[in-house]
């Protein structure tokens, strides 16, 4: 088999020194390649894209494979990153390193992950897995820091165009972290604004005995005390995140119970704009291991959304169903939908779809769907946009029912 691999990599030399040199097409005909590791069922390229890493090129025809996003703290590939080394995964049913979970869904037993390095940082891995235990040796290893030294000569010489394209990315970056501070600034000067103007006229009102004046005006100093919390909530989180510190407290919970809870919060903004709640589950209770509360913050943000994007008077449907030992909630609205130039980067930090939202009301901080994302990745579950729904947006979150959950220690990915 060492003959083979060794033919194969003089292949993907061949192939890389015959091509246009773009970087995409190295990756392509390396993960492509099946002769330089024939043991292996499939083969990616994970590259970092904020605290995730997404596939660059993978060699899996399965949709749920090709969707997949790992988290960079708390992963076997996350780990490879940051320590500079080769690691193997013999079994993931008995390596702690790794998601037992999201390995069982994806029929993952075994993987060798090798990094990338790039002007003195590792920018993602080169990874190869097996549905077989146990398939990945030495001689491998070595094989895939071969297979890393022709991707890192290919990232040394990167054409103008794509330099481009790349100095154009980080620019576009600069400028939403730019316009993210602008809003931040925005949302806490506004609130802020209204507690200055209203606490005083409130101790005014109650001293001179204007009892109904005085509360009025308290409510309205709470509301936007409010909303500063949720604000600074948000950002506490996506640190949390960032650090893989993003504490879980899972236990035995119903799924229409934890929806029922959000509905309720949100049906007073929802009666302001006249939206109505249409809800349908089946019969049979759906029942997670998962933290509830977290669980609750990231359906909030989809249904807030849903309700700021919704025409006056329009209906927001909430699906849940069980689907091949999975829950499934789908969230749908009768909005403008998102914008097909828009979805790549739909759960990144920091972007905001303009659109038809309700006056007066804030735009969002951004923030909600990468959270959203972040909180289900750990709860082993995952949301997607529809892109095949066409009257508005549908969300779709799949997270796994109690006897399917991995339970504590979710939080490490394959």
């Amino acid at each position: 088999m060492q003959n083979d691999q060794l033919s194969g990599l003089l292949c993907i030399q061949q192939s890389v020194l015959a091509s246009s040199g773009l970087l995409q097409q190295t990756y392509d005909i390396i993960v492509e390649n099946h002769a330089v590791m024939p043991q292996a069922t499939g083969a990616a390229i994970e590259l970092i894209e904020g605290n995730m890493l997404r596939y660059a090129a993978v060699r899996d025809s399965r949709p749920e494979v090709k969707s997949m996003q790992l988290p960079l703290v708390g992963s076997l590939s996350g780990r490879a990153i940051l320590t500079g080394a080769t690691l193997i995964c013999n079994d993931s049913e008995t390596d702690d390193r790794v998601d037992l979970e999201a390995c069982r869904r994806v029929g993952l037993r075994s993987m060798i992950v090798t990094p990338i390095p790039y002007r003195g940082a590792n920018i993602g891995v080169l990874k190869f897995y097996s549905s077989e235990p146990g398939v990945f040796g030495d001689f491998d290893e070595l094989v895939t820091q071969l297979l890393v030294g022709i991707i890192a000569a290919g990232l040394s010489q990167i054409s103008e165009t794509e330099a481009l394209a790349m100095k154009g990315k980080l620019l576009e970056a600069v400028q939403l972290k730019q316009e993210f501070v602008s809003m931040v600034s925005h949302e806490l000067k506004s609130p802020i604004a209204a507690l200055l103007g209203a606490l005083p006229l409130a101790e005014d009102a109650l001293a001179s005995g204007e009892t109904a004046t005085g509360q009025r005006l308290l409510a309205i100093a709470m509301r936007n005390t409010e909303r500063m919390k949720r604000l600074v909530d948000d950002l506490m989180d996506v640190h949390a995140m960032d650090e893989g510190h993003l504490t879980l407290d899972l236990k035995s919970v119903e799924l229409s119970e934890i929806v029922s809870t959000v509905l309720a919060d949100l049906e007073p903004t929802a009666r302001s704009k006249q939206l109505r709640f249409a809800v349908t589950q089946p019969q049979e209770p759906i029942r997670l291991n998962t933290d509830p509360n977290r669980l609750s913050q990231a359906i909030v943000n989809i249904v807030a959304n849903a309700i700021r994007f919704s025409p006056i008077g329009g209906i927001i449907t909430i699906n849940m169903e069980l689907s091949a030992n999975q829950a499934v909630i789908r969230i749908d609205d009768q909005g403008p939908g998102i914008p097909e130039e828009f979805r790549d980067k739909l759960f990144t930090r920091f972007s905001r779809v303009a659109g038809d939202h309700a006056p007066g009301t804030p735009q969002g901080t951004g923030l909600g769907l990468f959270i959203s994302q972040n909180i289900l990745h750990e709860l082993s579950g995952s949301i997607q946009l529809d892109s095949q729904y066409k009257s508005g947006a549908r969300f779709i979150i799949r997270l796994p029912t109690e006897q399917h959950q991995a339970g504590p220690g979710s939080e490490r990915r394959g």
